[in-house]
């Protein structure tokens, strides 16, 4: 297998510069779903890095779902090529620094369109677990964690109500991503004030879904993503200064 790789530069992240040299291993040897990669020990001397730093990052990519590790038999490239996907969307973006404006402006852009198809799609069975989402919400109004993952829940539950594979397969990392990043920074003015805000929002969504009405629907989701890009964008300055 071939391994041309130049050695990694010290000055750069070690482990996005690995993360790089498996990929082109992979396209310099054309490997497949399910092929075996080179033993550790070979690709630590093709970087110039320890053979503890090419397994860290290689446990990591196979925590994220690329990769697989067979204990006595080796690594190999994931099965799984949803969550590879995922992963490599989740990759790409943690390595870049507008990662949060880029999520937002793409999210917002496909969501609009999947929230139209889940108002032409939507089942009596659909419906009822919007709004069963959407109560539990009322209740957790004022826990932060419990809302965030509600709020996750509801928009995941859209995406499968759209019944259209690829763009759910799209939307999931970029709405995990966000709110990942929005709960790890902080970026909320008034917990309150904010979910709540999100909580109404949440129940136009659903009106609309539940009444067929894909044009209310593809508008309710624009605005309220771009109610929630404002939040970020003002948050974001304010963390700044």
């Amino acid at each position: 297998m071939k391994l041309n790789y130049r050695p990694i530069k010290p000055d750069k992240s070690l482990s996005v510069q690995i993360i790089k040299g498996i990929e082109e291993i992979i396209k310099e040897n054309n490997l497949k779903l399910d092929d075996k990669l080179p033993p550790e020990n070979e690709m630590a001397e093709a970087f110039g890095v320890s053979r503890l730093t090419v397994r860290e990052t290689i446990q990591s990519l196979a925590g994220a779902g690329l990769l697989r590790i067979e204990r006595g038999k080796g690594v190999f490239i994931s099965k799984n090529p949803e969550k590879a996907f995922a992963a490599q969307i989740n990759w790409l973006l943690e390595s870049e620094e507008e990662a949060i404006a880029q999520s937002l402006e793409a999210r917002k852009l496909i969501e609009m369109s999947v929230t139209r198809l889940a108002a032409e799609r939507a089942i009596p069975s659909d419906i009822e677990e919007l709004e069963e989402l959407i109560e539990a919400n009322r209740v957790e109004v004022n826990d932060r964690y419990k809302m965030i993952e509600l709020g996750l829940q509801f928009h995941y539950k859209i995406y499968d109500i759209a019944r259209n594979k690829v763009l759910n397969l799209m939307l999931r990392p970029l709405e995990s991503f966000v709110r990942k990043k929005i709960q790890k920074l902080e970026l909320i003015e008034s917990v309150e004030e904010t979910y709540k805000r999100n909580y109404e929002d949440h129940k136009e969504i659903l009106e609309a879904i539940k009444y067929g009405d894909p044009d209310l629907a593809e508008k309710v989701a624009m605005e309220h993503l771009q109610e929630l890009e404002k939040q970020v964008n003002k948050l974001k300055s304010n963390d700044e200064v």
